[in-house]
Parts: C-alpha cells; sequence; structure tokens
C-alpha cells in the first residue's frame, strides 16, 4: 500500500499545470494577463504547489486534505488543516465539496493569541480579562463542559472557525469554549 500511496503522490507531482486567466474577448487580453501574473503570484508566494504535494499523501492515507488559504496586509500564505481538524457537511457529496452547505476546522492556540486576534471578544467573555482565568473551564456553559475537547495538557484552547452558507452568502463564525469570539 505504502508504494501505491508513493506513486499516486508522485503523480499529482508530476501533473501540475500553470494558472492561466482567460479573457472572453480580445479587447480583455490584457487585464487577463495582468490577472493570470496575479494568480501566479499568489500561488508562488503561499507555496501552493509545496503544500499540496505535502498534503497528498494526507488524502491518499485519510481520504481528506485541505488546506486554508489566507492573507494579511503583507502576504498570502497556506496553512494545512489536519483530517483530524476538518469538519464538513454531511450532505455533501461533491469529492471538492462545492456542494456544501458548511464546513470548517479547529486549532489550539494560547489564550493569549486568541486575545491578541479578538481583543473585543476576549474582553466581553474572559471571566477577569486575563490569560490566565480564560483557560479555566469553570464558567463554561452547555456543549463547552468536557474539558479535554477544550483545554489541552499544555493549556492550549480550542478555536472553531466554521463557514456556512446563510441566504446564498458564505458567512463565518469563531468560537471556543467561553463563546462567540467573531461572526
Amino acid at each position: 500500500i505504502e508504494d501505491n500511496i508513493k506513486a499516486h503522490v508522485g503523480l499529482i507531482a508530476s501533473q501540475a499545470t500553470e494558472s492561466r486567466a482567460h479573457s472572453r474577448t480580445q479587447a480583455g487580453s490584457a487585464a487577463a494577463d495582468t490577472a493570470t501574473k496575479l494568480i501566479r503570484y499568489a500561488i508562488d508566494q503561499a507555496q501552493i504547489e509545496r503544500l499540496i504535494r505535502e498534503e497528498s499523501e494526507q488524502y491518499f492515507v485519510e481520504g481528506i486534505a485541505a488546506l486554508l488559504i489566507e492573507c494579511d496586509n503583507e502576504r498570502i500564505y497556506g496553512t494545512p488543516i489536519a483530517y483530524r481538524d476538518f469538519a464538513y457537511d454531511p450532505n455533501s457529496r461533491r469529492s471538492n465539496f462545492s456542494d456544501a452547505r458548511w464546513m470548517g476546522f479547529s486549532r489550539w492556540l494560547p489564550a493569549d493569541d486568541i486575545a491578541e486576534a479578538y481583543p473585543e471578544a476576549f474582553d466581553r467573555i474572559s471571566p477577569d480579562g486575563s490569560s490566565s482565568e480564560f483557560t479555566s473551564i469553570d464558567n463554561a456553559t452547555g456543549f463547552a463542559k468536557d474539558t479535554e475537547t477544550w483545554i489541552n495538557d499544555q493549556k492550549m484552547i480550542r478555536v472553531v472557525e466554521m463557514y456556512y452558507l446563510d441566504g446564498g452568502q458564505w458567512m463565518n463564525a469563531v468560537w471556543c469554549h467561553r463563546g462567540i469570539l467573531d461572526h
């Protein structure tokens, strides 16, 4: 099986194609060339092709692979999502999830990172506004009472980021054991 997986991973690497934007009319060819350059720049900056090669083994072993492509004010980057941290609409039937009504993932973050990324929400849902009390499960409600699901041995907190369709528009929500961080 291992040789078969390696062969498939190699096949994916050998089948890489160049991204290209096409214009509908001759007048749009200059814009298509510019769009092609932007797409290639984004792919190169995020190292998408390298990440796809690396994550394709996970796809062949686990049956699923996910890659989050994000950008900040300075760069574009890709973040692989482990199969165990990815969740998706079980009614989705297409292999690329294009018919999914929701999907999301979780990641482990220290309380200080959560406070920096979501300062207003952190102040609202933290018992005393400190990172140390934020890792306490005592004041959590409902589904969050299962400590191991939300806080690990290193005091990292599980943060869930979910994307869902609402009236044809993709929305997102981010939450942890204490409540909503962003929506």
